[in-house]
């Protein structure tokens, strides 16, 4: 159990929090719970009953095919990949061709469920993950955001062509489908030589299409870092873990103690010094030279209260200041 309550923020998702757990588990040596764990997509857990008290109404979840997976494991009736939402409405999505041998099989939902779920007017799509397939997710989400109905295109009359032969589904007035980001972040290093786009280059494809499409600007949630919600989300957690520990060792009447500090350690100023500074009193930011941050004194635009080569000399700064509450 460690000394002090810890909490991991990451941008990523796609997976579960007991799947990153077990991942960090495996890679640092010492045990992670998944209640140490916000993931970008981590918040989306406090809309559950809002979107399943809409009856017969479904939620898209745009990333990997696993990320409906995540969403029926938050509690989510009624969640959809953008896969098995184009394989249900291959008309929506003209240009993606499915690969013979590929698992038509969902390792959570039925067969029958997915063909019911994808008939379904869509009340919220979820962006939990990067997509793999821009062109497919746009599509569906301009669809379902922007017609009346709320569902993708469907097949015209006796096969013609809808533009031609029959009057078109009407768009909607007004925006009535809910739309979240996970991940605000435009681009991400990975092996390459030059960091490559993320969700947030997505979102400002998406919006730009919608904007064409519509003449309207798209409404949306943005969850991940530097947002507050995160930060939010984070405090909880480790609130929670510091009256577990007051219990353990029998101090109860310290259980109300507040934290004195939140130290947020990170090696993106945009995205952790920035929303650590931003996330209220008690908040400390914490700059290591491990990742986007490499060089300098400090970020000249996102400027953290502490700077260090790596995790182990920036907790070397931190905790001697608390030795005495060990």
């Amino acid at each position: 159990r460690p000394r002090y309550p810890l909490v991991f923020l990451t941008n990523g998702g796609g997976h579960t929090e007991l799947e990153r757990a077990v991942a960090l588990e495996n890679m640092l040596g010492v045990k992670v719970d998944s209640r140490q764990i916000v993931l970008s997509h981590t918040p989306m857990q406090m809309l559950v009953d809002k979107y399943n008290a809409m009856e017969k109404r479904a939620v898209l979840c745009i990333g990997m095919r696993d990320c409906a997976r995540v969403a029926h494991h938050y509690g989510y009736k009624r969640a959809i990949s953008a896969e098995d939402l184009s394989r249900e409405h291959p008309h929506a999505t003209p240009f993606v061709r499915w690969s013979m041998d590929a698992k038509q099989d969902h390792p959570v939902f039925e067969t029958k469920h997915v063909a019911e779920t994808a008939l379904l007017p869509v009340t919220a799509v979820f962006v939990m993950n990067d997509s793999p397939d821009w062109g497919r997710d746009i599509q569906l989400i301009c669809d379902v955001v922007s017609l009346a109905d709320a569902r993708p295109a469907g097949v015209a009359p006796h096969g013609a062509r809808s533009h031609v032969t029959h009057q078109p589904r009407h768009r909607s007035s007004s925006q009535g489908v809910d739309v979240y980001f996970c991940n605000p972040d435009f681009l991400w290093p990975n092996e390459s030589d030059v960091p490559r786009f993320g969700q947030g280059a997505f979102r400002s494809a998406l919006c730009s299409v919608y904007h064409e499409l519509t003449g309207k600007q798209l409404q949306y949630t943005q969850f991940g870092k530097p947002n507050r919600i995160q930060y939010e989300v984070v405090r909880g957690k480790l609130e929670e873990q510091q009256r577990a520990a007051f219990c353990m060792s029998g101090d109860d009447g310290r259980n109300d103690a507040p934290i004195s500090a939140f130290y947020a350690i990170g090696d993106n100023p945009a995205a952790d010094v920035r929303g650590a500074n931003a996330a209220g009193p008690g908040w400390v930011s914490v700059l290591v030279r491990t990742g986007c941050f490499q060089h300098g004194e400090n970020d000249p635009v996102d400027t953290a209260a502490i700077v260090a080569d790596d995790i182990a000399l920036a907790l070397d700064l931190i905790l001697p200041k608390y030795a005495h509450a060990a």
